[in-house]
């Protein structure tokens, strides 16, 4: 090492000097005092240290400020983890409220459909049943819409739990269709099913269910009344159910987004719903160790396509 130009010490002895001095200010030491600058032996040594110290200072400086952001960063967490499970634990108390009123709203729509089923009211009888099938379906919306978030505090909190047993794919699949059908009204549109004769699984009945209603329910939303196509196949050790419309597609980035939770490809204000049904159909197929997927072009319609292993661990 070479002095600065203008210095006559030699690079040996100025580096033996500098290592004296260091060794003198004392090891445990965390600064540089006026005392240790003024008792410096030459002007190379202080200009050295001088540096050190800002050097030292820079570094405290910096190792302060991100002290400090990372306190703020864990602030940040821990607040966003508590509005998460207030969130959570408001959903769950909604809902559980909801259900009280709903399951006394149900009944009365049940005593009016017997009453209306017995009783002749002459020529009020056909609007009466018009309003009491717009009461109907009014308060299964509802429950739906309760259901949903009552599995958005259960999944989210670990707590979704399946009910395996025995289940042919193919008539669960096919009672929802047949119901679905059979609500139909206005300009609801054609649902077409076919199916192998039987594809048997264990599966959670009820899960399933839920699942296959989703997709058709979305499949009805956004087909924009064309036919919707559904199909329940079995493949080896799998199942296939395959949903699909001819509605308004969905764009390329779009694909993945809609599987989150209160997300939608499109505008709320045009379509209703509170954008769970596939984020919930999708933590359902993930919890039978299945696929969910979605085939879509904007304007040529989508195809919702959900794979189950037929039994636990069969892809594992």
């Amino acid at each position: 090492m070479k002095p600065p130009g203008g210095y006559a010490a030699d690079a040996d002895c100025l580096a033996a000097d500098i290592l004296r001095h260091l060794a003198e200010i004392g090891a445990g030491r965390t600064s540089i005092t006026d005392a240790d600058l003024a008792g410096a032996p030459s002007d190379v040594m202080r200009e050295l240290l001088v540096g050190l110290l800002t050097l030292h200072e820079d570094l405290e400086y910096e190792r302060g400020l991100r002290a400090s952001a990372e306190q703020q960063s864990d602030r940040l967490v821990t607040d966003l983890r508590a509005a998460v499970a207030a969130r959570d634990e408001f959903l769950s108390v909604a809902s559980h409220e909801l259900r009280t009123p709903l399951s006394t709203l149900k009944l009365q729509t049940t005593t009016l459909a017997r009453w209306l089923g017995r009783e002749g009211q002459g020529g009020r009888e056909s609007a009466l049943t018009k309003q009491f099938a717009v009461i109907e379906r009014q308060v299964t919306r509802l429950e739906k819409l309760m259901a949903d978030l009552l599995d958005v505090s259960r999944i989210t909190s670990g707590r979704l739990e399946l009910h395996r047993e025995p289940v042919d794919l193919v008539v669960l699949v096919r009672e929802i269709v047949d119901r679905f059908r059979a609500d139909r009204v206005g300009s609801a549109p054609v649902i077409v099913f076919e199916s192998d004769e039987s594809v048997a699984g264990e599966w959670d009945p009820f899960r399933l269910e839920q699942v296959a209603s989703n997709l058709v329910t979305n499949a009805i939303r956004y087909g924009e009344g064309t036919p919707i196509h559904v199909s329940v196949r079995g493949t080896g050790d799998a199942a296939r159910l395959v949903v699909k419309d001819e509605g308004i597609g969905i764009a390329a980035d779009q694909k993945q987004r809609i599987f989150e939770r209160f997300e939608r490809a499109v505008s709320s204000a045009n379509y209703g719903g509170l954008g769970l049904g596939l984020w919930i159909a999708k933590q359902v197929v993930d919890a039978h160790e299945g696929g969910i997927d979605v085939d879509s072009e904007p304007g040529q319609g989508a195809t919702f396509t959900v794979t189950l292993p037929r039994r636990a661990g069969a892809h594992g």
